[in-house]
Parts: structure tokens; C-alpha cells; sequence
């Protein structure tokens, strides 16, 4: 299973970047999110 300090970081990662994309781009932009990284000890 997922540990809970992953599930309790969800909301905060995604608030995030949400405010990253606000920031850095601008209306009409388009933006790219990929998850690219280690998943391994990640329960699904």
C-alpha cells in the first residue's frame, strides 16, 4: 500500500504547481505537466 506521507503530500504537491504554472506562464499558454520519475515502492 501507499505510504501516508505520500497520500498526506497529494494536496500539497498539487497547490504546487498549480501556482508554478500561474507564475510562469501566461493566459493562452499551453503547458505540459509529464510525470517522469522513480516509482518503484510506490503501492498501486
Amino acid at each position: 500500500p501507499m505510504r501516508k506521507e505520500i497520500i498526506d503530500a497529494v494536496d500539497n504537491a498539487i497547490q504546487r504547481i498549480k501556482r508554478l504554472i500561474l507564475e510562469r506562464s501566461k493566459e493562452g499558454d499551453n503547458v505540459i505537466i509529464a510525470g517522469i520519475g522513480n516509482t518503484i515502492g510506490i503501492g498501486q
